[in-house]
């Protein structure tokens, strides 16, 4: 029993080792009341208003909009962008706004389209645009378990 116990203190020795111990202070401040100045109740009340203004002005009116985008779609689009423009950069594709949605399918759908050997990918260093061609004759496509499928966030 005693070299069972010995074990457990070893080995409650090690896990120890690697904690850190939290030390809390019991101190606490006293807590006082500031005192206010009299102010009438207009006066707070227009104060509160122009906080008000202040953070309407700097507020981001967004929109929320129900699209249904699939990477099958961006690759049609691709394609037959690639019938007229046969090199472009990924930024290119996209115009106006862009949703995470819109974005994540058009890369998925690059993606797909490179793995069928429809068109290859490219970038000149990490981080930068990525270069897109367009193959003349698609070479033999990847093995791929899964089917193109619609994005979602």
């Amino acid at each position: 029993k005693f070299k069972e116990a010995s074990q457990e203190l070893d080995r409650l020795a090690v896990f120890q080792q690697g904690l850190l111990a939290r030390h809390v202070s019991r101190l606490t401040v006293p807590v006082s009341e500031r005192p206010l100045d009299p102010l009438d109740r207009v006066e707070l009340w227009n104060a509160f208003n122009l906080v008000l203004r202040r953070l309407s002005e700097k507020m981001v009116i967004g929109e929320i909009r129900d699209e249904q985008i699939t990477v099958a779609d961006q690759m049609e689009w691709l394609i037959t962008r690639m019938e007229t423009k046969r090199t472009f950069t990924f930024s290119s594709l996209f115009t106006g706004q862009i949703t995470v949605r819109l974005l994540i399918a058009t890369f998925l759908a690059l993606l797909e389209l490179t793995r069928m050997g429809r068109i290859s990918l490219s970038q000149d260093e990490a981080f930068e645009d990525i270069n897109c061609e367009a193959r003349d004759t698609p070479q033999k496509p990847l093995e791929s378990s899964a089917e193109p499928d619609t994005v979602t966030a």
